[in-house]
């Protein structure tokens, strides 16, 4: 009879018994050798009598599962052929009466003294794991690890199309998802989010409407610093039991809101760290930089294979009850600030280890890095101008910076220029000196006068700031090709002692740094517009505006193409 080596893929278990896989294709192991079993009827019968084993199967039995529906009168004669095939292929080396697949009247059975299934491993791995979950929880994952690791493929993969093998391979296929549950659950509670999300997306894609999952998917998300796709994953989840005429359980529209007000109920600190130097699943990998408000971060986030920052504010300011009251509400409005030469802010949250600010890591340092000689014109015209206009699409949309200064203008590798830290921002550009506290001396001398009155920042501030910015820049500048009149006016309006006599915005100092600077091409206002990109969601009536009528996009495109400043990513 032909043997082959134990498949690499075949979980050895360490008995001298008739070792039978079924978890995947039938695999049959003696002694660590490979039984080969002829024929798809012989392997369905061993498979069938595995499912029994140690129980008596009669003829009729085994003759209904094997040829259902089709009864020719030679069935029993064919059965009793392929049981004798059989014998001589699980014992080859039999010399007396069989010991495995036994006779018992009218009956067949494999004996249960002399068979070890991968079934029954799984089984009590799982009960083990599960057991240890709340007192052993690395001992718990190595169950679940073992467990799961005998499955080769689909359950009773042979027989799959069987009638007799239907409510195994159901309720298998169910063991095995929610040992993944199982096993993410454990991962989630070492604080191996990654990998918990890993092992549970491909599940909830194909069983979107399988609560457990679910839930289980978008604590670990959340804990992942992917809250918009925590969401998400609730989103799909609804709409799958809405086909169905279902409604969510209190139990997930619950932590839906959790997930909303960013609750600190929701994971720890110390659980959140992956590698022991993180936070929600971003690894801080080394300090960039600290002011009076937080220490910055160079960070990785595994989750999406990116570079970030990674802010973590002062204890002291973060559990102040001023901070508290307006961080969320004002971080929220940050992060939906979209545009082109604003650091975006991607995500944020507070727990009782503190608050934290994650945004793009900008790669080229900061304008107070570049202070000094070897400044041009054009350059310099370049990063004020797309500066100041980020400072004023901020303005449109209710948002005074209130912080800017060179350390708050980063650059990127092509050395455009980027407004960063709006997590210092104050809604309303007529807020009052009450709102969120800043030391005063660290925006020296950028700050106005009346700061000194404890006046609070409105858009005349903002503009002085812009001005003493490019005052301490400009010193630097080779003055050859520019009116240097030109550009002392505009810094004198800019940065007068009374807001009234400044400019009345930023666009207005863009202008006039612009006529300053006289024959350099000046770029095209950029207009900040809703995306009009739908992703996979169906197009209507509703969305033609997105698709005719886009002939400015063009012509700003050619503008670009022309000027060679398109970028492509």
């Amino acid at each position: 009879m032909a043997q082959t080596a134990l498949r690499a893929d075949m979980p050895r278990l360490e008995s001298t018994r008739l070792n039978i896989g079924l978890l995947g294709s039938l695999v049959v192991v003696r002694d660590g050798r490979e039984l080969d079993v002829s024929g798809p009827k012989r392997r369905a019968l061993l498979m069938l009598l595995a499912l029994h084993v140690g129980q008596p199967l009669g003829k009729d039995q085994i003759i209904e599962a094997l040829w259902p529906r089709r009864h020719t009168g030679r069935e029993e004669a064919t059965l009793r052929t392929h049981v004798s095939y059989l014998r001589d292929e699980i014992e080859p080396d039999r010399k007396q009466d069989p010991l495995v697949l036994l006779t018992r009247g009218q009956s067949y059975m494999l004996s249960a003294d002399e068979v070890e299934l991968d079934v029954d491993r799984f089984n009590l791995l799982i009960e083990q794991g599960r057991d240890h979950a709340d007192r052993g929880r690395e001992k718990a994952l190595a169950m679940f690890d073992e467990a799961l690791g005998l499955w080769r493929g689909r359950p009773l993969q042979d027989v799959e199309y069987e009638e007799f093998a239907q409510d195994e391979i159901r309720r298998l296929t169910h063991a095995r998802l929610e040992a993944v549950v199982d096993r993410a659950r454990t991962l989630l509670s070492l604080g191996r989010l990654g990998a918990a999300v890993s092992a549970l997306e491909p599940l909830v894609r194909l069983s979107p409407e399988w609560e457990e999952p679910t839930v289980v998917l978008m604590r670990a998300l959340y804990g992942n610093g992917r809250h918009t796709d925590s969401l998400d994953v609730a989103r799909r989840h609804r709409r799958r039991l809405a086909e169905g005429g279902l409604q969510p359980s209190p139990r997930l529209v619950e932590l839906e809101d959790q997930i909303l007000n960013h609750d600190p109920s929701l994971i720890t600190f110390a659980q959140a760290t992956d590698t022991g130097s993180g936070a929600r699943g971003y690894e801080l990998r080394a300090q960039a930089g600290e002011g009076s408000v937080g220490v910055v971060y160079r960070a990785f986030q595994a989750s999406v294979g990116r570079e970030v920052a990674v802010k973590v504010i002062h204890p002291g300011l973060a559990g102040s009850a001023e901070f508290v009251r307006r961080f969320a509400d004002e971080a929220r409005v940050v992060a939906g600030l979209e545009h082109p030469h604003i650091v975006p802010l991607y995500d944020f949250w507070r727990d009782p280890s503190g608050a934290f600010l994650v945004m793009r890591w900008m790669g080229g340092g900061s304008l107070g890095d570049r202070l000094g000689p070897g400044w041009i014109a054009r350059d310099l015209f370049r990063v004020f101008d797309q500066v100041a206009d980020a400072v004023s699409y901020a303005h449109s949309t209710g948002i005074v910076h209130r912080a800017i200064k060179p350390s708050n203008v980063l650059f990127d590798q092509s050395g455009n220029g980027y407004l960063s830290d709006f997590g210092l921002a104050t809604l309303g550009v007529n807020a009052g000196a009450d709102s969120l506290a800043i030391e005063r001396s660290d925006l020296r001398p950028h700050a106005p006068p009346e700061f000194g009155r404890q006046e609070g920042p409105t858009v005349a501030s903002d503009v002085y700031a812009l001005g003493a910015m490019l005052a301490e820049t400009a010193q630097w500048l080779d003055k050859g090709d520019v009116p240097l009149s030109g550009l002392d006016e505009v810094i004198r309006v800019a940065t007068a002692a009374n807001p009234a006599d400044r400019y009345p915005d930023a666009e207005a100092f863009r202008r006039a740094l612009a006529r300053a600077f006289g024959d350099l091409p000046m770029p095209s206002p950029r207009r900040v517009r809703r995306n009009p990109y739908k992703g996979l969601k169906a197009f209507g009536e509703g969305d033609a505006a997105d698709f005719y009528g886009r002939d400015d996009v063009i012509e700003r495109l050619l503008e670009a193409v022309a000027a060679r400043s398109l970028v492509a990513i």
